[in-house]
């Protein structure tokens, strides 16, 4: 796993918090998250696909912005793509009744998951932070004759093991190989912005 505090330029960082987290979210959707019982506000920059043409999916006038980040990080750390299934920038929020979404995979392929956060939020016992467990969908996912069989890991949860917990600091970027990953729910009256690509 990398985390880099410094993959901004200031320009940037002005740039997103004078324009991007304000702005109208245009092209949003409504969406779910990690399960249905989990809603969050979604501006889709890249729609899902898992072709190497991936430039012909790009559905964002922020994609580019988004993209120069993205890439930059990879050369920094020396990480190679070919393709980038998806890419988004994901608001999510608090949800009565739950301080946690379910852990979750956004492929059952092979990818990496490269994480953005467009803001700050507090450091909060039991809110606003990503959790990266050891396992991957190879681990956890039954594969029955070809065909892909999800186990309900909201009941699985305690059973991961925890490699690391990382807080939202505007400009810090997380990337990680797959894993199964959560999300502590923001803080009643927050909001979390994140940019996220997943690629191989």
């Amino acid at each position: 796993m990398i985390i880099d505090d410094e993959i901004l330029i200031d320009r940037e960082k002005e740039a997103i918090t004078n324009e991007i987290v304000k702005c109208p979210y245009f092209q949003v959707v409504y969406s779910t998250t990690a399960s249905s019982n989990f809603e969050q506000f979604v501006h889709v920059l890249l729609t899902r696909g898992e072709d190497n043409d991936w430039q012909r999916r790009i559905n964002s006038d922020y994609f580019d912005f988004f993209y120069r980040i993205f890439n930059r990080f990879c050369h920094f750390h020396d990480i190679e793509y070919s393709t980038i299934y998806r890419a988004a920038i994901n608001v999510t929020y608090s949800i009565p009744g739950y301080d946690i979404l379910d852990p979750h995979v956004d492929h059952f392929i092979e990818h990496k998951n490269f994480l953005l956060y467009l803001n700050d939020l507090p450091v909060v016992e039991n809110h606003n932070s990503l959790i990266i467990y050891k396992e991957t969908y190879k681990d956890i996912v039954d594969h029955k004759n070809g065909v892909i069989d999800v186990i309900n890991e909201r009941d699985r949860a305690e059973a991961l093991t925890i490699v690391d917990e990382v807080y939202p600091k505007l400009g810090r970027a997380v990337c990680f190989d797959g894993n199964y990953h959560n999300v502590r729910m923001p803080s009643p009256r927050q909001l979390r912005y994140a940019c996220i690509f997943t690629f191989n």
